[in-house]
């Protein structure tokens, strides 16, 4: 994982350093819930909570109308667990670095832009939120019935960016990785799903490359 991040960390100065790049700052909202599948049967007691995100951004034109957009992002994400009488929430705080490739078209004061790619995720911490306040902690990790610290998964992304450097975006980031790790006899799977919402703001740089 050291690794891992050593070479997203270089990946990022380096695009910072470039002339036609530009670094930003965000923050928002987001309802995120679990898939989670016991023997092929979905268990429709997993709902979605409120949660969110703050971190920073890249973008480094390519083009006029094209960019890449890393994201460094800490996201409190996790779902809701319907019971008869209550709902507990399972809570997962997370570094997600999303990697998005954008298509940008000039409207009035600004541009659309709409793309995606890849999301790497890492989970931090994790614990279960008991309708009395109580807290459980969920383990993170490789053994049995724990969840995994990494996660994988796509991020789709659209927004409104003016000319003054303020921003505001949705997000989609479906879950391809099951987080569970297997538990003997039970096919268990868990995948995290999540939309977000958010404002930022870019400090200076050329929007788009020279022609």
């Amino acid at each position: 994982m050291k690794k891992v991040t050593f070479l997203l960390v270089a990946f990022l100065g380096s695009l910072a350093l470039h002339a036609q790049t530009k670094f930003g700052i965000k923050a928002g909202g987001n309802s995120a819930s679990w898939t989670v599948k016991l023997n092929g049967v979905k268990d429709d007691e997993y709902k979605s909570r409120m949660g969110f995100h703050f971190g920073a951004v890249i973008d480094h034109a390519i083009s006029e109308n094209f960019s890449i957009q890393p994201h460094v992002l800490f996201v409190n994400r996790g779902s809701g667990i319907k019971h008869d009488d209550h709902t507990d929430n399972a809570v997962v705080n997370a570094i997600d670095v999303p990697i998005n490739f954008l298509y940008k078209a000039p409207a009035g004061a600004g541009k659309f832009f709409m793309g995606g790619g890849p999301n790497l995720g890492f989970n931090l911490n994790a614990k279960i939120k008991s309708d009395e306040e109580a807290y459980e902690k969920l383990d993170i990790g490789n053994g049995e019935g724990e969840l995994k610290r990494f996660d994988f998964g796509v991020n789709l992304l659209a927004g409104y960016e003016l000319n003054n450097g303020l921003f505001f975006s949705a997000n989609f980031t479906p879950g391809i990785a099951n987080l569970e790790n297997p538990v003997s006899g039970i096919d268990l799977s868990a995948r995290s799903n999540f939309f977000g919402f958010s404002i930022g703001y870019f400090f200076g740089g050329k929007g788009s490359a020279k022609k």
